[in-house]
């Protein structure tokens, strides 16, 4: 018993840059083998497609790690603040792509798995449609006798699957226009069905007739009696036939809610269908908008109201939440200003400015000079923050000589005897604003140690004092202490 068979064709559009070949896939299936080719082909330029979904994440990365070196090393703070914000935004750019990545590599082997399996049943449709039944018998015989009928056989290819020579190729562009939503639902497929035994085209029959003319199919008849001094004969043909099914989807619509539900279904509509949706799913993952990784638009920057946040945060850390109404137009100027309007001057008046930003001498490979813009990999990255760190603790650091000093500023401040000479800017406070000479020129630090000396004591006073006043046991509470009556 001969299962249901079916088989795929995936109509493609639009012409073919393949000189005289057909000009969309279902034209250039005119034979199973021609089909079977097409779906390897189809297979084998969805990979290639899916390969280059992945491809801006190496450009991305870079980005990444020169931003993240420009937003500690550049000199100007606007600078710095800007590449906070535009690390955090291609950071996130670069999860996007990877998870789009993922998602196209799992749909990807759903697909292929479906159509590797559509081209083994292809092979195997013309196989099995390549059966016919023929009749070796060459000599008179009496109908009444059936030994002529044990000459009847079947011819017998070779092998499970038919043995297709290559005979198609579709070019990775045709591939991308199917992918088209107007495309993808545009399928033909066929079915394996036995030969009709009415009509012109009938199948294996019995026919009477001495010669072969008079066994043509309009002598057919449906069997014995046979006449006596007959010959009996069979007239061969295909056993089986392929029956063409089209099926066409509208845009936009579903082929099956579930592809994935009892994919082991003979239904050979509901297997198209199924693939149809899986080819569907999968056709959003492998197109890839370029606009989706432009970071280099300082009018899509403005107009993203989280590249602002972070930006405005980058700029004032610790201050009141970002507010559209309140920040939005002071952010966008700042935006405009120093990154321009457009790709170009945001290459001219931002990056180049960035990615110049020297590096301590040494930093990426010994006694070298480098900018930011030769950071190129996460290792060389990890060298330039080690070097920052070590910059900034030495920087911070307060040499031991020095703590051991109540007041680097008390000396100097004191020496000033004149009001116009105590700067605020030495750390030093003139402490009489009724005299513009004297000694009145105090240390800053000191004041404030002094200040906090005296409010210590005279806290102390009057926690004294209000215990003092407590005549009682039963009123000697809150940190005092009844120490008995004399």
């Amino acid at each position: 018993m001969v299962a249901k068979l079916l088989i795929i064709t995936l109509h493609i559009l639009p012409a073919l840059a393949l000189g005289q070949q057909a000009a969309d896939q279902a034209a250039a299936a005119t034979t199973i083998c021609a089909a079977a080719d097409s779906l390897v082909a189809l297979s084998q330029q969805l990979t290639e497609q899916a390969a280059t979904v992945g491809q801006p994440v190496s450009a991305l990365t870079k980005a990444l790690l020169q931003l993240q070196a420009g937003a500690l090393l550049a000199g100007d703070r606007n600078l710095r603040a800007i590449a906070a914000a535009l690390h955090a935004k291609v950071a996130k750019i670069i999860n996007a792509v990877k998870g789009q990545v993922k998602t196209a590599d799992n749909k990807l082997g759903q697909v292929r798995t479906r159509l590797a399996e559509a081209r083994q049943r292809l092979l195997t449709y013309e196989r099995l449609k390549a059966t016919k039944v023929q009749t070796t018998d060459s000599g008179n015989s009496d109908g009444s006798n059936g030994g002529a009928a044990l000459n009847v056989q079947f011819t017998e290819p070779t092998g499970l699957q038919a043995r297709c020579t290559p005979t198609l190729s579709i070019t990775k562009e045709a591939a991308k226009n199917w992918l088209t939503a107007g495309n993808i639902g545009k399928f033909k497929l066929f079915t394996l069905t036995a030969n009709p035994k009415t009509g012109a085209a009938r199948g294996p029959a019995i026919c009477k007739g001495q010669t072969s003319t008079r066994c043509a199919t309009t002598n057919l008849v449906d069997g014995p009696p046979i006449s006596s001094g007959t010959n009996l004969g069979i007239v061969g043909g295909d056993i089986f036939k392929d029956k063409a099914i089209a099926l066409a989807i509208e845009e936009g619509a579903d082929f099956v809610p579930t592809p994935e539900a009892d994919d082991n279904t003979d239904d050979e509509e509901t297997v198209v269908k199924r693939l149809a949706q899986h080819l569907k799913d999968l056709a959003p993952t492998l197109t890839t908008d370029p606009t989706a990784f432009d970071y280099r638009n300082p009018a899509k920057l403005q107009a993203d109201s989280e590249f602002k946040e972070n930006l405005y945060t980058a700029l004032h850390p610790g201050d009141e939440p970002f507010s559209e109404t309140k920040h939005g137009e002071s952010i966008n100027q700042l935006i405009s200003t120093s990154l321009g309007e457009s790709p170009e001057t945001f290459n001219t008046q931002f990056w180049t400015l960035l990615t110049d930003t020297p590096l301590i001498r040494g930093t990426l490979t010994a006694d070298t000079e480098a900018t930011v813009k030769d950071i190129k990999t996460v290792d060389q990255l990890a060298k330039v923050l080690i070097y920052f760190t070590q910059l900034q603790i030495t920087k911070n650091k307060v040499p031991a000589s020095a703590q051991n000093q109540p007041s680097s500023n008390t000396e100097n401040c004191k020496a000033k005897t004149k009001k116009q000479d105590c700067k605020d800017s030495d750390g030093c406070k003139w402490t009489n604003e009724k005299e513009e000479t004297g000694s009145h020129c105090k240390a800053k630090d000191g004041e404030r140690k002094t200040n906090t000396a005296a409010g210590a004591g005279q806290a102390a006073k009057e926690e004294g004092k209000k215990c003092s006043d407590k005549k009682k046991e039963e009123e000697c509470k809150d940190g005092c202490k009844w120490e008995g009556e004399d």
